[in-house]
């Protein structure tokens, strides 16, 4: 409902700032490594869930183009 569109809304708002503190904590030098690391494990993980969501976008985009030529 109107409670999750808000809250979604938000978090999509908060996109740039996030992605901008990875970036520094991956760049920043006198981080601890242990910090430097986890920074960029998440960057990768996801990196991974953002193709895997793609992947399945553009499946299920070609699978509904394909029955919508059936009917």
């Amino acid at each position: 409902g109107d409670l999750l569109d808000a809250a979604v809304r938000r978090l999509l708002g908060l996109q740039a700032a996030a992605l901008d503190t990875l970036e520094q904590v991956l760049g920043d030098t006198e981080a601890s490594q242990a910090v430097r690391l986890r920074a960029a494990q998440t960057v990768l993980e996801l990196t991974l869930k953002m193709r895997e969501q793609r992947d399945t976008e553009q499946r299920l985009s070609a699978l509904e183009q394909a029955a919508g030529a059936l009917v």
